[in-house]
Parts: structure tokens; C-alpha cells; sequence
């Protein structure tokens, strides 16, 4: 198992987040001010990294990492599942179930498997 899983389990789950998109999709992101560790997550996990839309003038200007599909979200979160806390599988497995086309969703998924 790579070590730098962990690493990127405990920087998603600081940092990051997966939600609903307008276009029925689903995003796993993290923002950050630093480019260097959204590198790092696209090297161990592949996705994008984008400029962040800024809204107040006062924000520093940031990047986006990003995956955007659904099966690159469950890849991501089986991998970073072993380090990640019961409150954050609950999450990322309720709208990846939900967006399968499953309705157990709310259904804890301290194992990461994948049904």
C-alpha cells in the first residue's frame, strides 16, 4: 500500500470535498493557495488542476485539484479509504451511491469496498 495515501486521505480530509455538479456529476476537489501537494495529488491520482474562481477580493488567488467523474471519485476514495474518518466515507459513499443509481445510501462504508 503507498504511504502517500494516507498523506492524501488526511489533506482531503482538511481540505477537501466531493459534491453534486449542475451537469448530474459528481467532483472531488481541493483547494489550496499552494500549487506543490495539488500536484502531488495528481500524481498519485491523475485529474486536474484549475485556476480557482475567486469571489472576494480579498481571497489570494488559489488552484482547484480535481476528478470528475464518477469512476475516478471511487477509485480515489477506495484508495484514501483506509485513513479516512467514518464521517468522510459516509459522504463520498453517499453520493457516489446515489449517483450509481443506489438508494442505500446513508449506509456507512467503513471498508471502502466497492458494491
Amino acid at each position: 500500500m503507498n504511504p502517500d495515501y494516507a498523506w492524501a486521505a488526511g489533506f482531503y480530509e482538511g481540505e477537501g470535498s466531493i459534491v453534486f455538479t449542475g451537469n448530474s456529476g459528481l467532483v472531488l476537489s481541493i483547494a489550496q493557495v499552494t500549487e506543490e501537494p495539488l500536484l502531488k495529488m495528481q500524481k498519485l491520482f491523475g485529474g486536474k488542476i484549475k485556476p480557482k474562481k475567486i469571489y472576494n477580493s480579498k481571497h489570494q488567488p488559489a488552484k482547484v485539484w480535481m476528478v470528475t467523474n464518477l469512476a475516478d471519485c471511487k477509485r480515489v476514495i477506495s484508495l484514501m479509504s483506509p485513513w479516512l474518518s467514518e464521517r468522510r466515507m459516509i459522504q463520498a459513499w453517499d453520493k457516489i451511491e446515489f449517483m450509481s443509481g443506489k438508494r442505500e445510501c446513508r449506509k456507512a462504508r467503513s471498508s471502502g469496498e466497492i458494491e
